[in-house]
């Protein structure tokens, strides 16, 4: 395109009274997207076994996150699981190996 017309075209579209006709306009197709909360969608039992289960490993996730230098999940692993750290252990020098002997 010549490089004059793509310059009023584009000062065309960009004046604050240019208005599209429809057939211009794009229209995004939403996409229906589901939210499905599965864990309430179990009986109470599995629920808490899940629950259960999901508080054993969660300190697991939060140590592999801190590993790949995530500041945030220090801050959350401090704050929920200190207790599994001895007084002057940090968690950037943990194991997964300790932390597991540690949770069970």
């Amino acid at each position: 395109m010549n490089p004059q017309v793509e310059k009023i075209f584009t000062d065309l579209v960009n004046h604050p009274t240019f208005v599209p006709e429809a057939s211009m306009k794009l229209e995004k197709q939403q996409e229906k997207k589901s939210y499905d909360n599965v864990l309430a969608k179990l009986d109470p039992k599995k629920r808490d076994e899940v629950s259960k289960r999901f508080d054993l490993i969660q300190p697991l996730i939060l140590l592999e996150k801190i590993k790949n230098g995530n500041i945030q999940a220090v801050s959350k692993f401090n704050d929920k699981y200190k207790e599994l750290l001895h007084e002057d252990e940090e968690v950037f020098k943990l194991k997964q190996e300790e932390l597991i002997s540690k949770i069970v």
